[in-house]
């Protein structure tokens, strides 16, 4: 017998979605695997934090379907707020006894909460981070889905003095360490193409009014713009307000944050921005095919990348436990280093670090769709 259930902890913001199967030792013996999510499910990055929700509804509709192992998905808010995912991290271990967590939308909860699961000994998968260091600082059991901030910006950048050959840029970008390590990373690259960085502002994550940077960017009379803000809703923002005050200058968005809900957000605003990404809705797999299709009747939203990613992160935890059969952190990262999973974005593998080893591809806005580039 197999259910499907969904509760709500009134008290806590934690949202419980369990899915009860029976098969193996673990469903025979009535033993339950629990595994600890933290998504920013409010605060500027709740767009993004709900989407990743809903794709692990969906991965957990094929957990009930393909695993014989049961399990218990526990989530809380993080807010997207480090102090915030820190405090969920603690409760998870200590109150609800989750043996792995899965969290990491951005890089700063990422980095603080990875120093409790170290300590703690468990399994941890990080969903879309990039900071290099959330995989470098050694921790065995840590497992990074999304390509790190230079991955990702290898392979834009590649494509921009290749493709685009911008004499000039200006740069905008998230007050912290992701924004500032992505403006590192152009400003070196570039200088060493020859391409002049001739300013760069930030703004913080609370933001709603650019104006005042914008219109610097515009004066500033650059080739093209680069852009690095995670959040859907900000990312929006800007690119509608920078039509709107008529500043014309192409637009590149960091790698790996160009996502649909962004595109349908904006508008026509976003038409012609480029990006590097590691998958496509285009691409033609069957394990591509079945999540597109299931997030988008499940969600009534477009699938993108982000969405792509999240789903992995829990499904290949499940199935990695499954496999080993048991939730005992070493023998899950020996399946992780030694298995081929297959998902949305093809097949991936990771390091021995736990990096996930992905293609990057240049992308750009066409028509509202995001398209392979040219």
């Amino acid at each position: 017998m197999k259910t499907f259930w969904t509760s709500i902890k009134s008290t806590t913001l934690a949202l419980t979605v369990g899915i009860m199967l029976t098969g193996n030792a673990w469903a025979q013996s009535g033993e339950t695997v629990k595994i600890g999510v933290t998504l920013p499910l409010s605060g500027a990055l709740a767009v993004n934090g709900q989407n990743y929700f809903d794709a692990m509804k969906v991965a957990q509709k094929k957990m009930a379907s393909d695993l014989k192992t049961r399990f218990e998905v526990i989530t809380y808010d993080d807010k997207g707020v480090t102090e915030e995912a820190v405090s969920a991290a603690k409760k998870l271990i200590s109150r609800d006894e989750v043996k792995a967590l899965v969290s990491g939308a951005i890089s700063g909860p990422a980095l603080a909460q990875k120093e409790i699961t170290r300590e703690a000994g468990m399994t941890h998968v990080v969903i879309t981070a990039q900071h290099k260091d959330i995989t470098l600082q050694g921790h065995p059991h840590l497992f990074r889905f999304n390509s790190t901030v230079e991955m990702g910006s290898q392979a834009l950048l590649t494509y921009i003095i290749d493709k685009v050959k911008p004499k000039t840029v200006w740069y905008l970008g998230v007050n912290d360490e992701y924004g500032r390590t992505a403006a590192a990373i152009y400003k070196e690259t570039f200088e060493k193409a020859g391409i002049k960085v001739v300013g760069e502002e930030y703004f913080g994550n609370t933001d709603t009014d650019f104006l005042v940077y914008l219109a610097r960017g515009r004066s500033a009379g650059a080739d093209l713009v680069m852009l690095a803000s995670p959040s859907d809703a900000i990312a929006a923002t800007i690119l509608k307000q920078k039509k709107q005050i008529g500043f014309n200058t192409p637009v590149a968005q960091a790698a790996g944050v160009l996502t649909k809900t962004l595109v349908d957000l904006a508008g026509g605003a976003a038409e012609g921005v480029i990006s590097a990404d590691s998958w496509v809705k285009t691409l033609d797999t069957p394990e591509n095919k079945w999540f597109v299709a299931n997030y988008e009747a499940d969600s009534g939203k477009p699938a993108g990348k982000q969405e792509a990613t999240a789903f992995e992160s829990l499904y290949f935890l499940a199935q990695a436990i499954d496999i080993a059969g048991t939730s005992d952190p070493d023998k899950v990262a020996e399946v992780f280093r030694s298995h081929k999973f297959l998902g949305p974005r093809g097949e991936i593998t990771f390091d021995k670090i736990g990096q996930a080893i992905l293609t990057n591809y240049p992308i750009i806005v066409k028509n509202g769709e995001i398209v392979l580039a040219d």
